[in-house]
Order: C-alpha cells, then sequence, then structure tokens
C-alpha cells in the first residue's frame, strides 16, 4: 500500500473513531442540556436552641432551576411524634425582602411519618429562594451530667444535590430564671429566649456527622458553625453538641448519666471517618 493510501486509511479511521465517540457522548450530553433538573446552590440554616428544649429554626433554601416549568417543592422534618410547630414560609426576593406565601398543606403526614408542607410557584431556568421557618419541639435530651442536641438539620430525603451549606446553631445563656421542668412534651407551649450567665470557652463541645469535607467552628463559646460542601443527593449533615444542663432547666429530663456514652460513640464515629479519609487519601494517591 502506498504512502498516500495508508494517509487516507488512517484519516479514515480517525474519522470513524471520532464518531463513534461522539456517537457515544452526545446522547448523554444532550439529555443532561434538556433534562428538567435543579439542586441546591446554597442553603443556610440557623438554629436557636430555647431553654425548655424547643429549637427555632430558620432554613434558606436557594433552588437552582433547569429546563423548567417547575411548578410545586416538598418540604419534610423527620418528626413521628409530632413535635413541629409554627410553621411558615416566605419567597426571599433579590433586594432581600421577603413575600409570605400560604403553602399548600403544611402538617404531619402519617405517609412519611414526619412533618411535610408543599407549595406552589412557577419557575423557569432561574435561581429562587424560600425561607422556611418552625419550631421543634423537645429536641434536646438533658442528663444529669449533660444535655445533649442531636439533630439531622440536613435530612437524607433530598434527592438532589447542596452546593454548599452554612448551619448556625445559637445555645442559651446559663438561666437565672427558674423553669418548671418537663415531665412530659408540650409542643403547643411556646417559649422566648432569655438572658442569663453567658456560656465560657469549654463549656460546650461540638461534633458533624456527613460528608467529610465538613468543617465544624465555634464563632463563640455557645456559637457553633456547621459549613460544609458538595453534599451529595440522599446524604445527610446532623450536629451533635453537648452543654451544660442550666441552660435548658425546662426540658425533658433523665436521671441517668449520659456524656461518657455520648463521648464514645462520637469516638468511635470519629476513628470510622478518620479511617475512611486514609483509605481515600490512598486511593487518590495511586491514582
Amino acid at each position: 500500500m502506498s504512502r498516500g493510501k495508508k494517509w487516507l486509511w488512517r484519516l479514515f479511521l480517525l474519522g470513524f473513531v471520532a464518531l463513534v465517540t461522539m456517537g457515544l457522548w452526545l446522547p448523554p450530553i444532550i439529555t443532561h442540556a434538556v433534562e428538567k433538573d435543579y439542586h441546591f446552590s446554597e442553603v443556610e440554616i440557623d438554629a436557636t436552641v430555647l431553654p425548655n428544649g424547643d429549637m427555632v429554626l430558620e432554613e434558606t433554601r436557594t433552588f437552582d432551576f433547569q429546563n423548567g416549568p417547575f411548578t410545586y417543592a416538598y418540604f419534610n422534618v423527620d418528626d413521628p411524634l409530632d413535635h413541629v410547630r409554627d410553621f411558615s414560609i416566605a419567597e426571599k426576593l433579590d433586594d432581600g425582602s421577603e413575600v409570605a406565601l400560604t403553602p399548600d398543606y403544611a402538617s404531619h403526614s402519617i405517609v412519611t411519618e414526619g412533618f411535610q408542607a408543599q407549595w406552589s410557584y412557577q419557575a423557569e431556568d432561574e435561581r429562587r429562594t424560600w425561607v422556611l421557618r418552625y419550631r421543634a419541639a423537645c429536641v434536646v435530651d438533658v442528663y444529669t451530667d449533660t444535655a445533649h442536641l442531636y439533630w439531622q438539620f440536613i435530612g437524607s430525603g433530598w434527592d438532589v444535590p447542596t452546593q454548599h451549606a452554612v448551619i448556625t446553631v445559637h445555645l442559651p445563656d446559663e438561666q437565672r430564671l427558674g423553669f418548671p421542668a418537663r415531665t412530659k412534651c408540650k409542643p403547643d407551649e411556646a417559649i422566648l429566649p432569655t438572658e442569663g450567665t453567658p456560656l465560657a470557652r469549654g463549656d460546650v463541645r461540638a461534633f458533624g456527622h456527613g460528608p467529610l469535607n465538613g468543617q465544624v467552628t465555634f464563632i463563640d463559646p455557645q456559637t457553633i458553625r456547621y459549613d460544609v460542601s458538595d453534599i451529595p443527593p440522599l446524604s445527610y449533615v446532623e450536629g451533635s453538641i453537648l452543654f451544660p444542663t442550666g441552660t435548658v432547666p425546662g426540658a425533658l429530663r433523665t436521671n441517668e448519666p449520659g456524656l461518657r456514652t455520648i463521648l464514645d460513640q462520637e469516638r468511635v464515629w470519629a476513628e470510622e471517618a478518620n479511617a475512611l479519609r486514609e483509605r481515600h487519601e490512598t486511593e487518590r494517591s495511586w491514582v
């Protein structure tokens, strides 16, 4: 075969491979370009623990819509005991103002064994932000030696990714006023935050569970911030915080100690997370 024919043959093979490769890759690319989809570009959660063991949450979620239309959304809270109260929703506009919305429904659901809300809207290819506010009753466990908040701030029910999430938790002061301790949970009994004696450095211990790239930071002795990026679908972000029992004198109590058991469990989870990080680093070095 002459040199010219060889080059023509090679050019033909190159073109054939290119066409086959394009045929394999273009359908997924085209499908992705026109597929109806959304994700959360930003999630901000501000949570305030109250002296009776309740927690007030303000959750700001920015939806990034692609290839609409989109007409409704769900919001779920793991709430099997029906402890969610005072739910409201508003849309946050570009200028920072809010427009209150009336949800289609917002109540405890026996189907999801938790709280569920739905609201309607019209959205195309755009970003929209909603602010969801609610109170979760009786979320703090109080032992003889510590109070413990264990809460899944981002649940595993979201089947879309979150690019960035910031969760800030505010703990109450040591209370000066007396509060009658609860003997049973009464979700409809609300209480306002009160001032007392601020906590000191070392009074609080905080742990985070979820993606390994998350960071836990103390803004001050009783303000904890969780900062997490690239949260995959169906993943969760949990906070586990230990603090003095005097901050929540009105919470439900048990006569058993809990500090050692909780710290032992956190140690096990930390060792598992560190082992997983080490395995990822080993795999990355091999690659």
